[in-house]
């Protein structure tokens, strides 16, 4: 790439593509040197000039491996300062393109809740780093960081950091604390405590999927970000009453542990104390990580702690699409284990089915089954010889009268609705839709079981939480809060606490603050975030060491396993009775009763009627629809009928074959006794219809 001449210690140094631009300045790529850049300035100084020695002099791109300080000065032809070369960071993208779920499906593809928490934590270290080292980055911004697929963080734009005696005169209003806001940055000397602020609001976007935590809602306009923070509205804040409310659909304190909603709270409070540091934002968010947990609705979804509602799982309900990449076969894979109980009802419910279900038939014999009178008298006059052809032979339909045909067709129709009226009552008497009843019932109690083992470490988690939570508020019983050393309350305030019931850490709630008089939010908040900070330290100090708790956990855990138990117990017992059941169904099956049989006799001799006639079902269809007109009906006028008080109801037909169709119900035991019009050639023909209800009149 052509431009101007440039050296490096006296070396020429040719420059490749350009790869950035700033405010200040242009990074290009240093031909045949991969791993290292040149930072060009657009308009370079002696401020720029004396920043970028200072930190060369002081080594810091040594010391701050993950950070892209200054390495060597770059001159341009006639001596004159340039820029610097620096480490060349590839294979990365800036840290914004984490927030929203577009952009990160597209760059980070494989990201899920884990990596954000483990790129916080890395942003968290390279600021402390940095810290370490004596420097204040001062214009942190979601820009300045460049995350790998590896969750591993590199911090770019070092030249602008405060060093060395040397101020850091750029920033952007949505990471510059409430004490910055509107101020001149190069007349303003930054602290590692400006710096803890725009590193909380780096982490919470990264942790709420790019919300910032003064984004707020009041009175239903949104506030512009530096108002918001110049007043100090932290939407999301849990202690103190801030008149805006966050962003519907959006994760929320109560979703993140204790020690993360402590940190974000001090974060963001104004005059409560200093900021949390880098350090304490790594060593909580190690925690966090460690603590993970995979949502039993949806492996996808990393959770901070088994014993809580998954917030990702309420979230894309609210939003109606997904937040995070489905997981790979191998990943996901819960294998559910296919124990014996399986296998019983299994064998059980198939057995219920084949054998006492809906399509049982009673042990009729069609062999004794003759065409009826009516139906051979049909053949003769149609030119047949015998009584009673063989079945191979049929009469042409065009033969037929079309009224007598129609009367054979309704004939048929007749006797279909009265077998399976018969059939239906036959099955009803034999118990055969109670079976179908009890053997849903029987999958769905299995499934159910199923469930309560998937959910067994979450019932776990949930007594070890109890058991801990209830030790830690004992734990602060005994801590006096007149003895106690809280930021912003002295004796006085403290006495006055004690004389309203409020004597101990486990006594500051809000609604028992909200009782005292003269007490003011700024205190009531000041008492709640010293004591979630007291909650944290009791919480991890009775985690510790558990032994005090094992009784109490081995009691609820012994007690979900005697339930987990005793449902396997009523399963098999259901198993049992279902298969007895089916046993006396199956030996009833061949006793039939006259009604039945003679149902049954009439149908089959109404259908052979049909075959020896050669009315197939589409001709069925067709008569059973419409009335064909005859021709002396098409040639002569109809005489006008009579109106009967009473309209003559037309039979409804199936939709798929034209049979007559009879009220059947349900046997799901979800569904149970939901009414529908089912074809009464069942199981032959699947046909049905809803029952249409009566309106009701006006």
């Amino acid at each position: 790439m052509t431009g101007p001449a440039l050296f490096c210690a006296g070396v020429p140094v040719d420059m490749g593509e350009r790869i950035g631009r700033g405010g200040e300045g242009e990074v290009y790529a240093i031909a045949g040197v991969p791993s290292r850049a040149i930072k060009l300035y657009l308009k370079p100084d002696a401020a720029h000039e004396a920043k970028v020695r200072a930190m060369i002099a002081a080594q810091l791109a040594d010391k701050c491996t993950s950070v892209a300080f200054p390495l060597q000065l770059v001159s341009a032809a006639d001596g004159r300062f340039a820029g610097f070369t620096m480490r060349r960071v590839t294979e990365s993208e800036p840290i914004f393109e984490l927030f929203a779920s577009g952009s990160r499906r597209e760059r980070f593809p494989r990201a899920d809740w884990a990596f954000l928490v483990r790129t916080a934590t890395n942003i968290a270290r390279v600021v402390a780093q940095v810290h370490a080292e004596g420097a204040v980055i001062g214009d942190i911004n979601s820009a300045g960081f460049l995350v790998s697929q590896q969750a591993t963080v590199t911090l770019i734009d070092a030249d602008s950091f405060q060093a060395a005696g040397h101020r850091c005169r750029v920033g952007m209003p949505e990471y510059t604390p409430a004490e910055l806001q509107s101020r001149r940055f190069d007349e303003v000397d930054r602290t590692i405590d400006h710096d803890a602020f725009g590193l909380a609001v780096m982490i919470f976007q990264l942790l709420a999927l790019g919300r910032h935590p003064h984004a707020g809602v009041r009175g239903g306009r949104s506030i512009p970000l530096e108002t918001a923070i110049t007043q100090g509205r932290f939407a999301y804040s849990l202690i103190r009453q801030m008149g805006s409310t966050p962003p519907p659909h959006c994760l929320t304190l109560h979703d993140l542990p204790l020690g993360i909603r402590t940190l974000f709270e001090r974060a963001f409070a104004l005059r409560m104390g200093p900021r949390p540091t880098a350090a304490e934002w790594v060593n909580e968010l190690i925690l966090l990580e460690a603590g993970l947990a995979r949502c039993p609705g949806n492996p996808a979804h990393r959770i901070p702690d088994l014993s809580a509602p998954c917030p990702w799982c309420r979230i894309e309900r609210e939003l109606g699409r997904s937040l995070y990449p489905p997981l790979t076969a191998d990943a996901s894979a819960t294998h559910s284990v296919r124990t014996d109980l399986h296998h019983e009802v299994a064998r059980v419910v198939w057995l219920a089915r084949d054998h006492a279900g809906e399509t049982v038939q009673p042990m009729w014999r069609r062999s004794d089954v003759v065409p009826s009178k009516a139906a051979t008298g049909q053949l003769l006059d149609g030119g047949q010889q015998s009584a009673r052809p063989p079945p191979p032979l049929r009469i042409p339909f065009a033969l037929i009268d079309q009224a007598s045909a129609r009367k054979f067709v309704e004939r048929h129709a007749a006797t279909q609705a009265a077998a399976a009226k018969a059939l239906d009552r036959w099955r009803t008497e034999l118990g055969i839709w109670d079976i179908n009843t009890r053997a849903e019932t029987l999958r769905q109690d299995l499934l159910n079981l199923d469930r309560l083992k998937a959910g067994r470490p979450v019932q776990l988690a949930q007594a070890t939480e109890r058991a801990v939570a209830a030790a830690a508020v004992q734990t602060m019983r005994n801590l006096l809060l007149d003895a106690a050393s809280v930021p912003g309350i002295g004796a006085g305030v403290r006495a006055h606490l004690v004389c309203h019931g409020i004597a101990t850490a486990a006594d500051v709630t809000r609604d028992r603050l909200g009782t005292v008089p003269g007490l003011g939010d700024a205190r009531s908040a000041a008492l709640l975030l010293w004591r979630d900070r007291v909650m944290v330290e009791a919480r991890r100090s009775v985690a510790h060491d558990l032994r005090p708790l094992e009784a109490s956990i081995a009691a609820e855990t012994a007690s979900l396993d005697d339930h987990i138990d005793r449902a396997e117990d009523a399963l098999r017992v259901q198993c049992a009775d279902l298969e007895h059941r089916v046993a006396k169904i199956r030996k009833r099956v061949w006793l039939m009763d006259r009604t039945i049989e003679e149902a049954l006799h009439d149908r089959d001799q109404a259908m052979m009627d049909l075959e020896v006639l050669g009315i197939d079902s589409n001709t069925r269809l067709i008569l059973s629809r419409a009335q064909m007109p005859s021709p002396a009906a098409v040639s002569a006028p109809a005489k006008p009928k009579k109106k009967s008080g009473k309209a003559k109801r037309r039979p409804v037909v199936c939709p798929a074959c034209g049979a007559p169709m009879v009220k059947r119900w349900a046997n799901s035991c979800q569904i149970s006794n939901t009414i529908f019009l089912g074809c009464s050639t069942y199981p032959r023909c699947t046909g049905s219809r809803p029952v249409m209800r009566k309106r009701a009149s006006p």
